[in-house]
């Protein structure tokens, strides 16, 4: 999933579970991070990654799920809740 937005930076909210995998997240096409998506118990949507100073610009974020997990998770799911955008 990808998202082209205006702004200074953003705030990525993921959900978190048992069933949930690993994600490479990207800005204007360069890897940011892996962000993993499992925990324990049902967490819901959590914010997973803030980029506060970003330039002024149009941007593109872009999650990828490449079916990877940490090896408690019970399945490869990942699921984006929001882009917070700081203008």
């Amino acid at each position: 999933a990808q998202y082209e937005y205006r702004g200074y930076g953003f705030q990525l909210w993921l959900v978190k579970g048992p069933e949930f995998g690993q994600a490479d997240v990207y800005l204007d096409n360069v890897l940011l991070t892996t962000i993993d998506c499992y925990a324990a118990t049902e967490l819901g949507a959590q914010m997973v990654l803030s980029q506060p100073s970003v330039s002024l610009d149009i941007h593109r974020v872009k999650v990828i799920c490449d079916a990877t997990k940490n090896v408690a998770a019970s399945a490869t799911n990942i699921t984006w809740w929001a882009l917070q955008v700081m203008r």
